[in-house]
């Protein structure tokens, strides 16, 4: 039977965080809870009524029946499990299989979300985490052929979750909207000497990004049931999402799940740790390191065996880790740092968006790096970065470093990827999104990490502007779904040229504007860096 799906909504009242007045450090305090709230907003409001339940639709998939729920014109199935529990001997082993049950599964609430400290309306968390939510058209059918995306959310791969994305926006328009959870801080990414590799395989240490592959996999045995085309399926995330989007480019895993690729401030160029078994690469913690540090936080002193860990609380191992966590380098499902394979021509072969925010750095505060230390690593371009970041370093310190934090962890990893892309001959598009709403353009230095989301997903109380550059960014990202090109069929919208030498990107700030060279001499200074880390001569 024919399945349409939407998601759930924003509670009536939520507002949008809005910066205050203040000095420039308070600018800036409040500038970090704008991007935590932009961050997760969607992803932290699972309790969220359902509204205009119409009937009870049905669809059978792989493992059996399903009860979903017919709400606002879309068909939504909430919950669906992808793997098993990783619960027991299943923590830190790769996805398996769902089991398949008996009768009709209803499908009408989120599960719970991934283990992680505590998030704002985040609510319920388990290890029994790993399922998806399918939103459709009302009236979608097998064999319509709709195209899919698949939404990675955020969240320094330590929180968030797939509920609270509404699917609305995309369903109306034809698409199919997945979201999903996947395993957050040290149950997805633990890469720990005592731990068994399975059935004589080599370890694994990213089962986050298993996760996600499981996920894709799901989605080509089971969408078609939904309505949807699985020769057409687009990945797309934010932040950590977004870097979920670049390392699904790399791991060979993935290879032929998914048709276009958008990663919305990901960090592909970022240093990663690096297990000890995998490739070395100067100035790389090793992953090891960074999951016994982890584990030291919540069992100082002791050695811990594979049962030790096993046992070890989910809350205790959930509250290990503060700031972001970094997928690793392990040999096996990471090979080696997405930007390092886009260079080597190694990627999946997919057309391909990509782009930054105009102040993705405010996340410098909550990310867990140490923002003196980060400055004193560019001491011998200090007085060049100084001059390049003089508005905002005129400012304040804090400032011009988070800006150039962000250029370089976000804006670089942009233009890298997209500029290998283009190297390789694949269809790429680059953006800078810069576009703040009246209220905040006289508080903020720049679109904060996240700034886009709440428009592109269409939340609630947002003015109409705000509304106006969402719809604008999401019709290109539908058609990119449609046809792999961004550009409207019909001419309407602000053509995007294909991101080449002319370094040309799409200006989201007044409206949507083609500029060639944005950030051109910051990206080049940052460049110098990155070359010379990767041992590269360009």
């Amino acid at each position: 039977m024919g399945a349409t799906i939407r998601g759930k909504h924003l509670k009536s009242g939520t507002a949008i965080p809005q910066p205050v007045t203040g000095d420039t450090t308070r600018a800036m305090k409040t500038i970090h809870q704008i991007t935590l709230a932009l961050a997760w907003v969607l992803s932290t409001l699972a309790g969220a009524p359902l509204v205009q339940a119409q009937s009870t639709p049905e669809v059978r998939i792989d493992a059996g029946m399903l009860e979903g729920i017919r709400e606002r014109d879309m068909q939504v199935f909430r919950g669906i499990p992808y793997a098993r529990p990783p619960v027991g001997d299943l923590r830190w082993q790769p996805p398996l299989p769902v089991a398949a049950w008996e009768g009709t599964r209803k499908a009408t609430a989120f599960g719970p979300a991934c283990m992680q400290g505590p998030r704002p309306g985040i609510g319920e968390t388990s290890e029994d985490c790993l399922t998806l939510n399918v939103f459709t058209p009302a009236d979608a059918r097998p064999g319509a052929n709709l195209p899919v995306m698949v939404w990675v959310h955020g969240g320094g791969f330590t929180g968030g979750s797939g509920a609270g994305f509404d699917g609305a926006a995309f369903t109306r328009d034809g698409v199919i909207l997945v979201t999903f959870n996947y395993r957050l801080g040290l149950f997805g990414i633990f890469a720990h000497p005592e731990l068994e590799p399975l059935d004589n395989a080599q370890p694994w240490a990213n089962y986050a990004v298993l996760d996600m592959v499981e996920v894709l996999k799901w989605v080509q045995h089971n969408i078609s049931e939904f309505g949807g085309n699985p020769g057409r399926v687009t990945i797309f995330g934010e932040s950590a999402g977004a870097m979920g989007v670049h390392l699904l480019m790399t791991t060979p895993s993935a290879k032929n799940l998914f048709h276009g690729a958008i990663a919305q401030s990901g960090y592909g160029t970022w240093p990663l740790p690096r297990a000890e078994r995998a490739s070395k690469l100067p100035g790389s913690p090793t992953a090891e390191q960074q999951t016994l540090a982890a584990i030291s936080t919540i069992a100082p002193g002791r050695q811990l065996k594979r049962q030790d860990l096993k046992a070890l609380p989910a809350a205790l191992l959930a509250n290990a880790v503060s700031g972001f966590l970094l997928p690793v380098v392990d040999g096996v499902i990471i090979e080696d740092e997405p930007g390092i394979v886009f260079a080597q021509g190694r990627q999946h072969k997919v057309p391909y968006i990509t782009g930054a925010n105009g102040f993705d750095g405010v996340v410098l505060r909550g990310s867990g790096v140490d923002a003196k230390a980060y400055w004193e690593s560019w001491s011998e371009k200090a007085d060049e970065i100084r001059k390049l970041y003089a508005s905002d370093f005129a400012q304040s310190e804090e400032q011009g470093i988070a800006r150039l934090f962000g250029d370089q962890r976000y804006g670089y990893a942009g233009h890298w990827t997209a500029d290998q892309m283009s190297r390789a001959g694949i269809p790429t598009w680059l953006y800078y999104y810069d576009y703040l709403p009246a209220a905040q353009r006289s508080e903020l230095p720049g679109a904060p990490h996240g700034g886009e989301l709440a428009g592109i997903f269409d939340v609630p109380n947002i003015g109409d502007e705000q509304r106006a550059m969402g719809a604008t960014i999401r019709g290109y990202w539908i058609n990119f779904a449609r046809t792999g090109n961004p550009n409207y069929l019909g001419g309407d919208g602000a053509p995007w040229p294909v991101f080449d030498a002319d370094d040309q990107w799409m200006v989201f700030r007044d409206g949507a504007k083609a500029q060639s060279g944005v950030l051109k001499d910051k990206l080049a200074l940052i460049g110098q860096w990155y070359l010379a880390r990767i041992g590269l001569k360009r």
